[in-house]
């Protein structure tokens, strides 16, 4: 009785794990630049989302990404992404775009916001 009680709590406890990687977890640390605020059609903020996804293309690849893209130094975002050295692809690739979708709801109109979970860290600014 008490080794089917076992496998039973070990499966519960696997399946736990498992929905939480797929569902995601709260970041470890937020914060939204109060400095600087965009607004919802500029030139910054389109220039922010095309960063945000190339960032989040190429962060797996090396676990890291660093990036700039504008014309002009007021309209230029800068950004990164940086994974843990001994995350996988797979996971750095799911933690950033977990990254950009959670700082885009948390931090919309800001210039600069960090996040940061146990796997990766954006930040914009």
């Amino acid at each position: 009785m008490s080794s089917s009680r076992l496998a039973s709590s070990l499966y519960l406890l696997t399946f736990a794990l498992l929905l939480q990687n797929v569902l995601g977890t709260d970041p470890l640390f937020s914060r939204c630049s109060s400095n600087a605020n965009s607004t919802v059609n500029s030139s910054y903020k389109t220039s922010l989302n095309v960063l945000m996804a190339s960032l989040y293309q190429l962060a797996p690849v090396e676990g890291f990404a660093l990036g700039s893209l504008g014309q002009s130094n007021q309209d230029r975002p800068y950004g990164l992404v940086l994974c843990r050295g001994d995350v996988s692809s797979s996971d750095c690739r799911a933690c950033a775009a977990n990254a950009t979708r959670e700082i885009r709801k948390r931090c919309p109109n800001s210039k600069g916001a960090i996040i940061a979970y146990d796997n990766c860290l954006l930040k914009v600014f």
